[in-house]
Protein backbone atom coordinates (compact mmCIF):
# COMPACT_ATOMS: atom_id res chain seq x y z
CA UNK A 1 0.00 0.00 0.00
CA UNK A 2 1.48 3.54 -0.99
CA UNK A 3 0.37 6.74 0.38
CA UNK A 4 1.49 10.43 0.48
CA UNK A 5 2.13 11.59 3.49
CA UNK A 6 2.32 15.31 5.09
CA UNK A 7 5.45 16.26 7.50
CA UNK A 8 3.19 17.42 9.75
CA UNK A 9 1.37 14.12 9.84
CA UNK A 10 5.21 12.68 10.18
CA UNK A 11 6.10 14.57 13.10
CA UNK A 12 2.58 14.12 14.72
CA UNK A 13 3.14 10.33 14.90
CA UNK A 14 6.96 10.58 15.75
CA UNK A 15 6.38 13.51 17.93
CA UNK A 16 6.71 11.79 21.41
CA UNK A 17 9.61 9.11 20.16
CA UNK A 18 11.34 12.00 18.75
CA UNK A 19 11.01 14.03 21.81
CA UNK A 20 12.62 11.10 23.64
CA UNK A 21 15.39 10.56 21.22
CA UNK A 22 16.41 13.36 19.13
CA UNK A 23 18.13 15.34 21.42
CA UNK A 24 19.87 12.26 23.19
CA UNK A 25 21.46 10.66 19.79
CA UNK A 26 23.87 12.77 20.55
CA UNK A 27 22.42 13.35 23.47
CA UNK A 28 23.14 9.46 29.23
CA UNK A 29 21.91 5.65 34.86
CA UNK A 30 23.91 5.39 37.38
CA UNK A 31 23.70 5.21 40.96
CA UNK A 32 25.82 8.54 43.16
CA UNK A 33 28.15 7.25 45.95
CA UNK A 34 30.00 9.65 47.29
CA UNK A 35 30.27 13.26 46.95
CA UNK A 36 33.50 15.28 46.99
CA UNK A 37 35.47 18.51 47.02
CA UNK A 38 33.38 21.17 44.56
CA UNK A 39 35.58 21.86 41.44
CA UNK A 40 36.46 25.27 39.83
CA UNK A 41 33.18 26.19 37.60
CA UNK A 42 34.94 27.80 35.14
CA UNK A 43 37.18 24.54 34.44
CA UNK A 44 33.99 22.76 34.52
CA UNK A 45 32.71 24.70 31.50
CA UNK A 46 36.05 24.11 30.00
CA UNK A 47 35.67 20.61 30.34
CA UNK A 48 32.43 20.52 28.85
CA UNK A 49 34.13 22.47 26.03
CA UNK A 50 37.16 20.14 25.48
CA UNK A 51 34.57 17.07 25.76
CA UNK A 52 32.21 18.07 22.66
CA UNK A 53 35.46 19.66 20.72
CA UNK A 54 36.75 16.19 20.35
CA UNK A 55 33.77 14.70 20.03
CA UNK A 56 33.42 17.20 16.71
CA UNK A 57 36.65 16.36 15.22
CA UNK A 58 36.29 12.52 15.52
CA UNK A 59 33.14 13.08 13.68
CA UNK A 60 34.76 15.31 11.15
CA UNK A 61 37.29 12.85 10.62
CA UNK A 62 34.74 9.74 11.06
CA UNK A 63 36.41 6.40 8.55
CA UNK A 64 34.71 3.66 10.38
CA UNK A 65 31.27 3.44 12.22
CA UNK A 66 30.85 4.55 15.41
CA UNK A 67 28.76 2.60 17.50
CA UNK A 68 26.92 2.91 21.60
CA UNK A 69 23.65 1.70 23.39
CA UNK A 70 21.59 4.93 24.45
CA UNK A 71 19.04 4.02 27.65
CA UNK A 72 16.95 6.81 28.08
CA UNK A 73 14.47 7.35 30.58
CA UNK A 74 11.36 9.79 30.64
CA UNK A 75 9.73 10.95 33.77
CA UNK A 76 6.03 12.52 31.89
CA UNK A 77 2.39 13.64 33.33
CA UNK A 78 -0.21 12.53 30.55
CA UNK A 79 -1.95 15.49 32.37
CA UNK A 80 -1.27 18.03 34.38
CA UNK A 81 -1.53 16.84 37.68
CA UNK A 82 -1.97 14.04 36.73
CA UNK A 83 0.49 10.77 37.98
CA UNK A 84 4.23 10.79 37.23
CA UNK A 85 5.07 8.08 34.80
CA UNK A 86 8.01 6.50 33.51
CA UNK A 87 9.42 5.43 30.80
CA UNK A 88 12.82 3.87 29.30
CA UNK A 89 13.98 3.00 25.81
CA UNK A 90 17.14 1.47 25.19
CA UNK A 91 18.50 2.69 21.50
CA UNK A 92 21.18 1.10 19.38
CA UNK A 93 23.33 3.93 17.55
CA UNK A 94 25.65 3.81 14.75
CA UNK A 95 27.20 6.92 13.22
CA UNK A 96 29.20 6.55 9.75
CA UNK A 97 31.35 8.23 7.16
CA UNK A 98 28.11 8.18 5.31
CA UNK A 99 25.09 6.85 7.14
CA UNK A 100 23.30 6.79 10.56
CA UNK A 101 21.45 3.92 11.57
CA UNK A 102 19.64 3.41 14.88
CA UNK A 103 17.19 1.15 16.25
CA UNK A 104 15.02 0.30 19.57
CA UNK A 105 11.05 1.00 21.17
CA UNK A 106 9.68 -0.13 17.78
CA UNK A 107 11.12 1.81 15.13
CA UNK A 108 14.76 1.47 13.00
CA UNK A 109 15.52 4.27 11.24
CA UNK A 110 18.88 4.49 8.61
CA UNK A 111 20.02 7.32 6.30
CA UNK A 112 22.15 7.17 3.38
CA UNK A 113 23.40 10.00 0.72
CA UNK A 114 19.86 9.29 -0.95
CA UNK A 115 17.29 8.07 1.56
CA UNK A 116 15.97 8.38 5.25
CA UNK A 117 13.93 5.27 5.82
CA UNK A 118 11.96 4.84 8.89
CA UNK A 119 10.09 1.64 9.96
CA UNK A 120 7.83 1.26 12.81
CA UNK A 121 6.88 -2.03 13.34
CA UNK A 122 4.02 -1.40 15.75
CA UNK A 123 1.93 0.59 13.47
CA UNK A 124 3.78 -1.33 10.56
CA UNK A 125 4.34 1.77 8.45
CA UNK A 126 7.45 2.23 6.44
CA UNK A 127 8.52 5.88 6.21
CA UNK A 128 10.69 7.18 3.35
CA UNK A 129 12.09 10.31 2.20
CA UNK A 130 14.08 10.58 -0.89
CA UNK A 131 16.58 13.57 0.34
CA UNK A 132 19.05 15.29 -2.09
CA UNK A 133 20.65 17.21 1.29
CA UNK A 134 20.76 14.08 3.43
CA UNK A 135 24.21 14.42 4.06
CA UNK A 136 23.43 18.12 5.34
CA UNK A 137 21.17 16.92 7.38
CA UNK A 138 23.04 13.69 8.78
CA UNK A 139 25.78 16.33 9.83
CA UNK A 140 22.89 18.18 12.22
CA UNK A 141 22.05 14.85 13.29
CA UNK A 142 25.84 13.59 13.76
CA UNK A 143 27.16 17.20 14.89
CA UNK A 144 25.40 17.37 18.28
CA UNK A 145 29.06 17.72 19.98
CA UNK A 146 29.63 20.75 17.31
CA UNK A 147 26.19 22.46 17.98
CA UNK A 148 26.71 21.41 21.95
CA UNK A 149 30.44 23.42 21.92
CA UNK A 150 29.51 26.19 19.95
CA UNK A 151 25.64 27.08 20.97
CA UNK A 152 24.21 25.54 23.92
CA UNK A 153 27.82 26.45 26.08
CA UNK A 154 26.69 29.68 25.34
CA UNK A 155 23.64 29.84 26.42
CA UNK A 156 24.09 28.13 29.61
CA UNK A 157 25.37 29.15 33.31
CA UNK A 158 26.69 26.79 35.27
CA UNK A 159 25.00 26.30 38.80
CA UNK A 160 26.91 23.46 40.53
CA UNK A 161 30.31 21.27 39.71
CA UNK A 162 31.03 18.72 41.89
CA UNK A 163 33.74 15.49 41.59
CA UNK A 164 31.21 12.21 42.40
CA UNK A 165 32.49 8.31 42.71
CA UNK A 166 30.05 6.09 40.88
CA UNK A 167 30.02 2.43 39.54
CA UNK A 168 32.29 3.55 36.16
CA UNK A 169 34.57 5.68 38.35
CA UNK A 170 35.28 9.02 39.32
CA UNK A 171 33.00 11.40 37.37
CA UNK A 172 32.48 15.38 36.96
CA UNK A 173 28.40 16.19 38.05
CA UNK A 174 28.23 19.66 36.10
CA UNK A 175 24.60 20.96 36.91
CA UNK A 176 23.66 23.84 34.17
CA UNK A 177 21.21 26.34 34.05
CA UNK A 178 20.02 27.49 30.72
CA UNK A 179 19.66 31.16 30.54
CA UNK A 180 15.88 31.99 30.31
CA UNK A 181 16.06 33.96 27.18
CA UNK A 182 17.30 30.73 25.91
CA UNK A 183 14.88 28.19 27.33
CA UNK A 184 12.36 28.45 24.43
CA UNK A 185 15.04 27.28 22.26
CA UNK A 186 16.15 24.23 23.89
CA UNK A 187 12.87 23.61 25.44
CA UNK A 188 14.79 22.82 28.94
CA UNK A 189 15.61 24.89 32.18
CA UNK A 190 18.05 22.47 33.57
CA UNK A 191 21.20 19.85 31.96
CA UNK A 192 22.93 18.12 34.45
CA UNK A 193 26.30 16.34 33.17
CA UNK A 194 28.42 13.27 34.29
CA UNK A 195 31.46 13.56 32.56
CA UNK A 196 34.49 11.13 32.77
CA UNK A 197 37.19 13.72 33.03
CA UNK A 198 40.40 10.71 32.30
CA UNK A 199 39.34 10.08 28.32
CA UNK A 200 36.79 13.34 28.00
CA UNK A 201 33.80 11.29 27.31
CA UNK A 202 30.29 11.94 28.24
CA UNK A 203 28.36 9.12 30.40
CA UNK A 204 25.07 10.83 31.13
CA UNK A 205 22.69 13.56 30.37
CA UNK A 206 19.42 14.91 32.48
CA UNK A 207 17.38 17.65 31.14
CA UNK A 208 14.53 19.39 32.84
CA UNK A 209 12.62 20.00 30.05
CA UNK A 210 10.62 23.18 29.83
CA UNK A 211 7.15 23.01 31.08
CA UNK A 212 4.12 22.66 29.41
CA UNK A 213 5.74 19.75 27.69
CA UNK A 214 4.34 16.47 28.70
CA UNK A 215 7.95 15.08 29.77
CA UNK A 216 9.06 16.67 32.47
CA UNK A 217 12.39 15.46 32.77
CA UNK A 218 14.91 12.74 30.88
CA UNK A 219 18.29 10.81 31.13
CA UNK A 220 20.24 8.88 28.62
CA UNK A 221 23.19 7.30 29.64
CA UNK A 222 25.78 6.33 27.05
CA UNK A 223 27.67 2.81 27.33
CA UNK A 224 31.07 3.52 25.70
CA UNK A 225 31.63 3.67 22.22
CA UNK A 226 33.38 0.86 20.23
CA UNK A 227 34.33 1.20 16.89
CA UNK A 228 33.60 -1.71 13.73
CA UNK A 229 33.53 -1.76 10.11
CA UNK A 230 30.08 -2.71 8.99
CA UNK A 231 26.78 -2.99 10.95
CA UNK A 232 26.17 -6.57 11.79
CA UNK A 233 23.03 -7.99 10.15
CA UNK A 234 22.47 -4.22 8.07
CA UNK A 235 22.40 -3.81 4.53
CA UNK A 236 24.75 -1.38 2.87
CA UNK A 237 21.72 1.21 1.83
CA UNK A 238 18.47 2.62 3.58
CA UNK A 239 16.50 1.23 0.52
CA UNK A 240 18.10 -2.19 0.96
CA UNK A 241 16.67 -1.99 4.60
CA UNK A 242 13.20 -2.56 3.18
CA UNK A 243 13.46 -3.15 -0.46
CA UNK A 244 15.22 -6.56 -2.24
CA UNK A 245 16.98 -5.54 -5.71
CA UNK A 246 13.79 -5.43 -7.76
CA UNK A 247 11.96 -2.93 -5.54
CA UNK A 248 9.66 -5.32 -3.72
CA UNK A 249 9.14 -5.00 -0.17
CA UNK A 250 11.25 -7.52 1.69
CA UNK A 251 9.33 -10.37 3.22
CA UNK A 252 9.38 -9.01 6.79
CA UNK A 253 7.56 -5.97 5.63
CA UNK A 254 5.02 -7.51 3.59
CA UNK A 255 1.71 -5.59 4.29
CA UNK A 256 3.41 -2.84 5.53
CA UNK A 257 1.94 0.92 4.61
CA UNK A 258 4.79 2.74 2.34
CA UNK A 259 4.47 6.56 3.44
CA UNK A 260 6.02 8.95 1.08
CA UNK A 261 7.05 11.99 2.97
CA UNK A 262 7.22 15.15 1.43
Amino acid sequence: MLANFTMSNHKQMMSVYLSQTRSWIFLLLLNLAVMRPVCAQTDCKKLLHDVFAQAQAEQKNLKRIYHTTCTQTSHFRMQPGGALQHSTVKLEVYIGPSLVYYTGDGVVCMQDKVYLVSILTREKKIMVKPSADSLRQQAQVGNWSGIMQDTLLQNIAIESCQTVTEKTGILQKIVADVLPAYQPRWQAKQYTFWVNEKDKRMVRIEMVHLPPQIVERSEVTFSRPEWMDAIPGVPASAKGLVWDGKGKLLPAYQGYEVLRVK
